[in-house]
């Protein structure tokens, strides 16, 4: 009796030992697989992403390639104040004529 009991323990004990190595086994490709990804390209002085559509929170500013934005958080965009017409010259040239 006591030799089945033994035998019964060891077989439940292997059992376990083999279904934790098929999960190790699992992760470990997982984990493989996951580092094969392509890099994310950087952009932008490495503040931006290329990606083909930016988050709602980015903006796009230049792009990467024929397919690719360079997505960037917009605090790092620099802001171009609009070009004003001079007004100084053009009452000028209205009050010389």
């Amino acid at each position: 009796m006591e030799s089945s009991d033994f035998q019964l323990r060891s077989l439940l004990s292997l059992s376990n030992h083999l279904s934790f190595m098929k999960l190790l086994l699992l992760v470990f490709t997982v984990t493989l697989l996951l580092a094969q990804v392509t890099p994310v390209m950087k952009c932008w002085g490495k503040s931006g992403r290329c990606r083909t559509m930016c988050k709602e929170n980015e903006v796009y500013y230049i792009l990467c390639n024929t397919e690719a934005k360079c997505c960037v958080d917009p605090k790092y965009v620099p802001v171009k104040p609009p070009k004003l017409p001079n007004t100084n010259t053009s009452l000028e040239s209205t009050s010389a004529a």
